[in-house]
C-alpha cells in the first residue's frame, strides 16, 4: 500500500453505469496531485473533492497512474473509499452460497469469489487505516510512504 498526498488539480468526476452486478451508478474521479501524479478513484458515492484541496490517497500504482482505494480530503476533513462495505457484503454472500451449495464446482467458484471479495475489503480497510493514522498526525507529517512486508 502506498500513500500519496498533494493538491488536487484537473479534477474530472464522471458518472458511469456499472453493469457488472446489475445497473449501478459509479463515480470515477480522475485528477492530478501537485500537477504531476495522475490518480483515479472509482466509488459508489460521489467523491468530496475540489480543485485546490489538499488530499491524501492510499492505493497502488497502475499502468495509467495511481489507483486509489481510499482518500482523505485534508482541507475539508471528508474521507471515502472504493466500497469496503460492498466488498464485505459480497464476501458474506458468496461464502454463504458456497456453504449452501456444499460440494461441487459451483461451490468452489463461489468460495473463490467470496475470498477475493474478503481480500478486497481488507485492502480497502488497510488503506483507510493508514490514511487515518497519517491524517491524525497532520498534513505536514503526511509523507509518501510504501508499506513493506516488514511494516505488516
Amino acid at each position: 500500500m502506498e500513500i500519496q498526498k498533494g493538491t488536487v488539480s484537473g479534477l474530472s468526476i464522471s458518472d458511469l453505469v456499472d453493469g457488472q452486478y446489475g445497473e449501478q451508478l459509479v463515480y470515477r474521479a480522475t485528477f492530478l496531485l501537485d500537477g504531476a501524479h495522475k490518480v483515479r478513484l472509482q466509488a459508489r458515492r460521489r467523491p468530496s473533492l475540489r480543485d485546490g484541496d489538499l488530499v491524501a490517497v492510499a492505493g497502488a500504482p497502475r499502468g495509467f497512474g495511481f489507483s486509489a482505494l481510499a482518500y482523505a480530503n485534508l482541507t475539508t476533513g471528508e474521507e471515502g473509499n472504493v466500497g469496503m462495505w460492498e466488498a464485505l457484503l459480497g464476501a458474506a454472500f458468496f461464502l454463504g452460497l458456497s456453504i449452501w451449495w456444499e460440494m461441487g464446482q459451483l461451490a468452489y467458484i463461489a468460495a473463490a469469489v467470496g475470498i477475493w471479495c474478503l481480500i478486497s475489503s481488507a485492502r480497502i480497510a488497510l488503506a483507510r487505516q493508514d490514511l487515518r493514522y497519517y491524517a491524525a498526525k497532520g498534513p505536514e507529517h503526511l509523507a509518501v510512504r510504501s508499506r513493506t512486508s516488514s511494516d505488516a
